[in-house]
């Protein structure tokens, strides 16, 4: 199966950048007290992590400083077991862990030569 990275990274910045919005200007107490804003952030983060799934592991391999699998796992256990989702650790994961995130795919973006652009990854 051959995957276009650049398009992969773009949506994953975006969502990033959807869940941080989503809590710019949000208290953890707040958060815990409103469900939109909860399925909102959960959404966001979901489709990160679902967005792992779409880069080739050569690709990853090659970014290791970036836990993609913690992730994909995370959206794994949202996905499946959103009832037991721990909203405080989800606000965490939001407030500290996206924005490193973010600046790591940013700079992966601009890192990208034309050739790995055009090029897919099998």
């Amino acid at each position: 199966m051959k995957k276009w990275i650049r398009p992969v990274l773009q949506q994953m910045l975006h969502y990033c950048k959807l869940a941080e919005e989503f809590l710019e200007q949000t208290s953890l107490h707040e958060f815990h007290s409103d469900e939109e804003k909860q399925m909102a952030v959960c959404m966001a983060i979901l489709q990160v992590g679902e967005q792992v799934r779409n880069l080739p592991e050569s690709y990853k391999d090659k970014h290791r400083d970036v836990p993609w699998d913690r992730y994909r796992g995370i959206r794994n256990a949202m996905a499946h077991q959103y009832s037991a989702v721990d909203l405080s650790l989800m606000w965490q994961l939001v407030k500290r862990d996206l924005p490193r995130l973010r600046q790591s795919l940013q700079k992966q973006l601009t890192q990208l030569t034309v050739a790995q652009y055009d090029a897919v990854y099998s």
